[in-house]
């Protein structure tokens, strides 16, 4: 990617793809909290849609994509294209294959934050209270407090038949359900991960959403906002993810105790030399953190 095709990428698909949206539209600008100032809780950086240029009002600085990318990424030219190249097509990492993504969610910039986005399915997010999704969450573990809290229920249409499961949001929009029924273990809208920021300088990042939720049930609550999280939904969301865990100075991995899990942790280990903590050791011989939960269900340090 050179500079000229860097320039034609959207700078709010690039920051959607990092896990930034938008807070609100105004004067025909988008507003987020900074994406390159650790700690901004009030929108102050714009995005210019038809310019595709941002400023951030901290700072007084600006630019094109570029100049953003050199920002958050702390780097030179050749380097910030190289980011934005990984960040909106994928990489190669190791054994794992990304596939190519040329396409991104628009924003979601609604007074309605609780409609999820249309696509193929009708789907309507509510707040979580069905006993039977309630019990499911409970079976693996999980407080009703941090399911209520963390999770919504979904109902969707498939196939002119009507579901509903545990919903987790992603970073793009979509959602990430789960129930008994195999026909809910699915993703709707575009596959994402999730990106959870409390303003911190390490990163957590697992597989999926159950072992999120467990990982946040053994914590006391008052140690529970002290990293950020990352959920990839998917061992082929690393790629993509890549450019949010090297943001951070710490990330720690909670993958699975599996060949692909030990892969990607090597593999991540070599890419962000120095920042990488391995900690599915701790709760071997269990396969993931959920594993681990349910046979210890209660309160550890991890």
């Amino acid at each position: 990617m050179n500079v000229k095709e860097a320039k034609k990428i959207s700078i709010i698909d690039y920051l959607g793809a990092l896990g930034h949206h938008p807070a609100y539209t105004k004067y025909g600008q988008l507003w987020y909290c900074s994406p390159i100032r650790v700690g901004d809780r009030h929108p102050s950086f714009s995005v210019n849609q038809q310019k595709n240029v941002w400023h951030d009002f901290g700072t007084g600085e600006g630019g094109t994509i570029i100049d953003l990318a050199m920002k958050i990424c702390r780097c030179a030219v050749a380097e910030a294209l190289q980011n934005i190249n990984v960040v909106m097509h994928g990489v190669l990492l190791g054994s794992l294959r990304v596939q190519p993504s040329n396409s991104f969610s628009e924003p979601i910039v609604s007074t309605e934050p609780e409609r999820a986005k249309k696509e193929e399915m009708d789907v309507e997010v509510r707040e979580l209270k069905h006993p039977a999704l309630l019990q499911y969450l409970r079976e693996r573990g999980i407080p009703d407090e941090i399911s209520v809290k963390e999770c919504k229920e979904v109902h969707y249409m498939q196939y002119g038949r009507k579901f509903f499961a545990v919903g987790f949001p992603t970073s793009s929009g979509g959602w990430e359900v789960r129930s008994r029924l195999e026909s809910s273990k699915r993703s709707l809208g575009k596959k994402n991960y999730t990106h959870i920021c409390h303003q911190q300088r390490s990163v957590v990042v697992f597989e999926g959403f159950i072992d999120y939720l467990s990982f946040f049930a053994a914590l006391p609550p008052a140690r529970r906002s002290h990293h950020d999280y990352l959920i990839l939904n998917s061992i082929a969301m690393i790629g993509k993810s890549l450019p949010v865990m090297d943001t951070y100075d710490k990330v720690l991995l909670c993958l699975d105790n599996d060949e692909a899990g030990m892969n990607a942790a090597k593999d991540l280990e070599s890419r962000l030399k120095g920042k990488v903590t391995n900690l599915s050791p701790r709760y071997a011989p269990h396969k993931d953190v959920n594993d681990w939960w349910l046979a210890t269900n209660k309160k550890t340090k991890i």
